[in-house]
């Protein structure tokens, strides 16, 4: 089984959990940016494969996070982008791109992100900003 949608807008990520003192206690939350673009993960995947059964087994997901190319860049150098002679060396991290992905998913399109046997996080410039995810199950091979 396949599952292949698209996220609208600039590749996310995932933020670090921030901690604050509540008297004895201490109280742990997500960044409300995380939490808006998990949320657009998840409901980019419900709008556009469904309410699909959780795939099983090992799991193979790519994700092409692709970024606004700069503004003030020369035509050349624009092209280049677009041709993809030039990746984005820039935020957010290839494994913090993975994180909001795949915890977005969790119990959505599989159990939990565990069974991700094979990842790959491509980083791309393209005119419209998105990330498109792709995930396949993993065929147990016959002997």
């Amino acid at each position: 089984m396949r599952y292949q949608f698209v996220v609208p807008g600039e590749p996310g990520s995932k933020g670090r959990p921030r901690f604050s003192n509540r008297g004895k206690y201490v109280s742990v939350h997500t960044p409300p940016k995380t939490v808006e673009y998990e949320n657009l993960v998840r409901l980019s995947f419900m709008e556009q494969c469904g309410t699909p059964s959780m795939l099983e087994g090992s799991l193979e997901v790519k994700i092409f996070a692709y970024f606004s190319p700069p503004k003030n860049v020369s035509k050349v150098k624009l092209n280049k982008m677009l041709a993809n002679e030039i990746q984005p060396q820039k935020k957010p991290d290839s494994d913090n791109i993975a994180k909001v992905v795949l915890d977005s998913l969790n119990k959505v399109a599989f159990e939990d992100d565990k069974q991700v046997s094979d990842l790959h996080v491509f980083k791309r410039y393209a005119q419209k900003p998105c990330v498109m995810v792709v995930i396949n199950e993993i065929e147990p091979e016959e002997e």
